[in-house]
């Protein structure tokens, strides 16, 4: 079984990536739902078109909830990335990357 090196900056970047495409829904999600409650002022007399509407807004909340304990998992790791970057090299700096 071959071993791979992986180093801190590379797994640091990776959470910086992975933290832009979860701001980068978190967007979308706001642009959608805006999008969703035009959509409805002009639907307003159809009952049929609003529940689908509000199942729509639910969906969104729903996932704007679940970027949010992604986040906070990738700051974690993040925190202990830099914690055994610190421990490795002997440094006192805040950042080693």
């Amino acid at each position: 079984m071959k071993e791979k090196v992986l180093f801190i900056k590379d797994l640091h970047f990776e959470h910086e990536m992975w933290k832009k495409e979860l701001h980068f829904c978190y967007e979308e999600l706001t642009f959608l739902t805006k999008s969703l409650e035009e959509a409805a002022s002009f639907q307003e007399e159809k009952k049929a078109v609003l529940r689908e509407v509000e199942h729509f807004q639910n969906q969104f909340i729903v996932q704007r909830q679940n970027i949010d304990p992604c986040l906070d998992g990738i700051n974690t790791d993040k925190h202990k990335l830099i914690e055994f970057a610190k421990k490795i090299s002997g440094s006192t700096k805040s950042q080693p990357f």
